[in-house]
This record gives structure tokens, sequence and C-alpha cells, in this order.
């Protein structure tokens, strides 16, 4: 292709003129913020105060009061708040500011700053929006629970306090006795639940009456915008913190909070070298930031375009940051006071069955110097410092009433599977690799041999426990048929990108929305199996659960393969299916931005396209353009208040 001739100097005067008209032009047809654009068509916040309320509001919520001090408690307490801290600087402020910075320069929202960016890119922000309209979806039918409960708690004495009583028959309630009166009431009362999956239930009127409410009270927020919506800021986002700290004050006053808050900071390193940890401390991180949702940046798109967006990063995120480390204070003096409980429960049970035993001949060395005929006055201190020095004498019949025992206690049993399938998996891709590597078996016959014995044995092993007698070997053969699941996985996820290398992220994206279908489906078809929970209602479920595993089994066995397909050669694609352009093609599109001085992702300054301008046009020299060596003019920082000369960089 024949390169166009250099422009003269007169060119060059004539190019920029149109630049700056050009950027002037966009400018105002975008309501972008320049200096002389229309700023004021865009909505603004009345004060600083109500755009940090509405980011905090935001990024704070249930990740900050439910899962956070949960994640803590899961994984080693201090040791995950420090990991927290450091994935919250590397991967978290870094990318709230980046939200921050695209939504205050570009002044749009979601969709209108990926237009912006790319008008190919707009999937993104219609994507975004979809996922806050599900998110409100969950956390409205929250909000009419809590509605429900906040009712409900002004009544004497409360409804979940104890179990109501049968009217008919004048006795408690049977069911009620035999779980809990929370319970009772959690599933019955405010849930209303039906007895099957397969029955819809009766319409329950004060529910549906609280889910109306709570969506009455986000049109109202929303009605006038922003202006409406910052009004309520002051409220929504200030009275959490009251009621946080009202439950801390409280909870600091009984008996084992210290203990609890020493649990909570205190740091258990060695679960670091969990891969699990980091992945979860990660996911939190863009949870509690609300990383991805697009309403950071729309909340950033009614500031000032020289706002300073850095500081606003790391204060939010730090806001953010003690908001969990203050519900996590809550959570666990209230767990340490639990805890201390049951420990003093539990010394009062040892210390009577001390009582009855014989205190004569050589026992009487061992005997303890506490009253052991009233238990209660018997200290936790006492009787753990005693338990340590002769409660081995005793053999089981004691144990040492520990409270750090009670407060780890998680649901370890559930989580097994999952740990063990998490450890085979890096066992099963080092295991593939190596016979690959060393030419033993071909990559065919490895994600052959990986994902049908995996999934062979899982199936084997689900038959075991659903035609197994005792409870400990139901448990050990299902944690083993979902770590052998781990093999299956190591050999299988790679399999898309041994087929197809440019569609791997496509294929894994159907295998993976067919995934969620049946995970979405088979709990439906298991409850309407399991109608009466009974043992031969199960052993259909686990038989036909493996019936499947093996089905796929075979299929994979007989089809599948590890080599490249022909449909997905480059070489054997034309390039008008690609979507390739030429040379020439590309050429043209260049030339022609390079002409209308390329404002696509450049900050909307009528400056921009100028010789001084920070524009796009201006940074972008060809290669065919350049007469000498380029130097990049003087910019100026955008996020810095004061006037042009305050602003400029050097």
């Amino acid at each position: 292709m024949e390169k166009p001739p250099l422009p003269s100097d007169e060119d060059g005067r004539v190019l920029a003129e149109s630049r700056s008209d050009t950027a002037l032009v966009a400018a105002d047809e975008e309501g972008s913020a320049g200096a002389d654009g229309p700023e004021d068509d865009r909505p603004a916040w009345d004060s600083k105060l109500q755009y940090v309320l509405a980011q905090v509001g935001f990024s704070v919520g249930l990740g900050n009061v439910w899962r956070f001090p949960y994640l803590c408690h899961q994984n080693g307490g201090g040791a995950f708040m420090l990991l927290y801290v450091m994935l919250l600087l590397i991967i978290g402020v870094p990318l709230f500011f980046m939200e921050l910075a695209a939504g205050q320069s570009i002044r749009q929202g979601s969709i209108g700053v990926w237009k912006h960016i790319s008008p190919r890119l707009a999937g993104i922000g219609y994507s975004s929006c979809m996922v806050c309209f599900f998110v409100a979806l969950y956390y409205n039918v929250i909000i009419a629970w809590s509605l429900f409960y906040m009712g409900n708690s002004f009544q004497y004495p409360l409804p979940w306090e104890q179990c109501p009583v049968d009217m008919i028959s004048n006795q408690t309630v049977k069911e009620c006795a035999s779980s809990s009166p929370t319970s009772y009431f959690w599933f019955r009362k405010a849930l209303d639940i039906s007895d099957s999956i397969d029955q819809s239930g009766e319409f329950n009127p004060i529910m549906t009456g609280c889910l109306l409410a709570a969506w009455a009270i986000v049109c109202l927020a929303m009605i006038k915008g922003i202006k409406s919506s910052a009004k309520v800021m002051y409220f929504s986002s200030v009275f959490p913190y009251a009621v946080l700290i009202c439950f801390l004050i409280r909870g600091l006053m009984l008996d084992g909070a210290i203990e609890g808050i020493k649990y909570l900071f205190y740091p258990k390193l060695e679960i670091w070298g969990e891969v699990q940890v980091w992945r979860q401390a990660a996911t939190q991180v863009f949870f509690a930031l609300g990383l991805g949702y697009g309403s950071v940046i729309a909340y950033s798109s009614y500031n000032p375009v020289h706002n300073n967006c850095h500081r606003d990063a790391i204060m939010v995120s730090g806001i953010n940051f003690m908001t969990s480390v203050l519900a996590s204070l809550v959570v666990f003096v209230v767990l340490g006071f639990r805890a201390k409980n049951i420990a003093l429960d539990c010394v009062v049970a040892n210390v009577a069955r001390m009582a009855g035993m014989a205190t004569t001949g050589s026992s009487e060395h061992w005997w303890p110097w506490f009253n052991t005929s009233d238990p209660k006055s018997v200290t936790l201190q006492d009787y753990r410092e005693w338990y340590s020095q002769y409660g081995s004498l005793l053999g089981s019949n004691l144990t040492d009433c520990d409270p750090d025992r009670e407060m780890s206690k998680v649901g370890m049993v559930s989580a097994l599977p999952h740990l063990v399938m998490t450890i085979i998996v890096p066992i099963g891709g080092q295991l593939a690799d190596y016979l690959r590597t060393h030419n033993i078996m071909t990559t065919t016959n490895v994600r052959k041999l990986m994902n049908c014995g995996g999934f062979g044995m899982e199936a084997t092993l689900l038959l075991v426990v659903g035609f197994s007698h005792t409870k400990v070997i139901a448990i050990s053969f299902l944690v083993l048929a979902v770590g052998f699941s781990g093999f299956a996985i190591s050999g299988f996820n790679v399999n898309h990108l041994d087929i197809a290398p440019r569609y791997a992220s496509i294929l894994m994206g159907i295998s993976n929305g067919v995934g969620t279908l049946s995970g979405m489906v088979c709990p439906l078809i298991v409850g309407a199996m399991t109608k009466h929970k009974t043992r031969d209602e199960w052993q259909y479920v686990f038989l036909i659960a493996s019936l499947v595993h093996y089905g796929g089994v075979i299929f994979y066995g007989i089809f599948a393969s590890g080599e490249k397909q022909p449909w997905a050669d480059a070489e054997n694609t034309s390039e008008e299916k690609c979507g390739i352009l030429g040379e020439d093609e590309l050429a043209n599109e260049t030339e022609e931005l390079y002409r209308t001085g390329g404002q696509y992702g450049a900050i909307n300054n009528p400056h921009a396209g100028g010789p001084n301008g920070g524009g796009a046009g201006a940074g972008w020299v060809s290669d065919w353009d350049k007469t000498e060596e380029y130097v990049q003019p003087v910019g100026t920082n955008s996020y810095l208040y004061g006037g042009e000369g305050e602003r400029e960089l050097t």
C-alpha cells in the first residue's frame, strides 16, 4: 500500500484546528465535562459528603456484615484479615479507582462508559445492569424478611422465643418441640413453606405486603434520581453504623467477649498455604467493593471532572474494610459469650459426674480442691487447671471444656468432600501432564483416562453411599466420591483448549451453562423423589445419579478427542468468518481516526485535540507521519482541584 504524503506546516495547522473543533463538538454532543462544555446538563451531588455516603452505602452491605465474619471464622481469623488487606491493596483499590475515574471523566453510566470506550463493548454495560437487577431481586427479599421480623419484634414475648401451644390439644406444637422455636417461626410463620417442593403452598399475604413495602421504599428513594436518593443516604448509610456500635457496646459487656476478640485477631498463618483461602479472600474483595456492577461508575459520573478520585478510592475502600472489622467484632464477641456459656455448662456436667466418684484410698491425691458438691460455683479456669494435671487419669468420662473448641466449630464435615477434591485437582493435573510430556499416553487417551476414571469411580462410590448402613461409611465414601471427581475436573476442563484453543472460552461457557441448568433442575427432581425422606427414596436418587455418571463416562470414552479439530483451525477459516480486517481496511480506519481527531477513550476536554491537549488524537502518531522524534507535550492532571496552572504536570 502506498503511504500518503507527509503533511505540510499549513496542513498541520489546519489539522490541529479541525481536531479542536471536533473535540468541542464531541464534548457538546456527549454532555462531557470540559471547561466550557455543558457540565450542568448532568445532575451533580449537592456535596462531597452525599457522594461518599452513596459509595459507602453501596459497597457496604451483607458481604461485610455476614460473609466477612464467617470467612474470618473459617479461615484463621487474623491471618485471613491480613490476606484480605493485602489483596484489597493489590487488586481492590486499583480496580475501584479505575471505575471511579471512568465514570467521572466520561460522565455517563455503565452502558455509556463502555460505549464510549468502544461500541463493541456495550454488552458489558448491559450485562452489569442485568446483574444489578438480579441483585435487587434477592436484596429486596431479604429486606422484606427484615421488615417482617421488625414488625413481630414489637410483641412480648417474642414469637420466636418459645414454642406455640396447639389450641385444640392445649399442648406444645410437636414440630416446634422437636426442632427449636426460632426454626419453627422461620419456616412455618415467616416463609410458610409447603410440605414438599411440588406443592406451591398458600398465598402469604403478610410476606407479600412486606415485599411490596420493600420495593416501594426503593422506588421512593429513586423517583427523583440522586436528588431523592442523596437525602436517603444520610439515614441508610449512617444508621447501620449506629446499630453496629450499639451491638458492640452491649456485646463487650458479656462474659467471654474478650476471648472472642482474641480468637478473631489471633493469626494462624499456616492457613496461607491453602489455595482455597486465597480464592475466598479475592472473591470477598470483589464482593465487598461491588466491582463490576456498574454502580460505582454511575455514582462517580455525577462528580466534577476534576474531583480527586484517587483519595475517594482509598477512603471508600478503607471505610469498607473498617466496617467489615466492626461487624466481625460484633459477631465474635457474641461467639465468645456463647462459647463461654457452653464451656461453663460442660464444667457443671463434669463436676456433677465427679461428685459421684469415690474419694478414698489412692484416688485422694487427684481429687480437686474446688467444691464438687456445688458444680455451679466452680470456675472455668479452676476446672481447666485441674483437668490439665489429672484429667487423663479418669479416662474419657470427662472433657477439658475448651471454649476455643466451641468457637472453632464450623461445618467441617460438609466442607470435607470439596476440601479433598481441592487437594486432588492439582495432583490430577500433574499426573496428566506427566503422562503427556513423557509420551506415555496420547492427549486423547489422557483426557479419557482422567475423565472416565474420575467420574467412573465417583459413580461407583455413590452406589456404595446409597446402599450403606452406617453414617460413618456413608460420609467416608461420599468424601471419596467427590474427591475422585477432582481427577475428572483436572483432566476435562483443559479439553476445550485441546480441541479448539481459539474457542475455548465459548465452549467453556456453553458447558458451564448446561451444568448450571442441571444444577437448577436436579434439586427439584430430588425433592419430588424424596417426599418422605426414606432410605428407599434416597437409594433411587443415588442409583439414578450413578447411572447418569456411567452414561457420561461411556459417551465421553467413545466420542472424546484431545486433538485440535479442523473447524477450529485458523488456516481453514476464512477472514470473512473470523472478522479479520485486511491491511487496506485497517489502514483506512486508522487514517480516518487520525484525521477526525480520534476521541475514543479520551477525556472530553475541548482542547483535547489541540497542540497541548491530552486527547487521543494528539498522542497518536502513525508511522508514516513521523518526521522527527515525537515528544509528549505537558498535560494536566484532571483529578486535582485548582486552576490550570496548579494542575500542570511537571
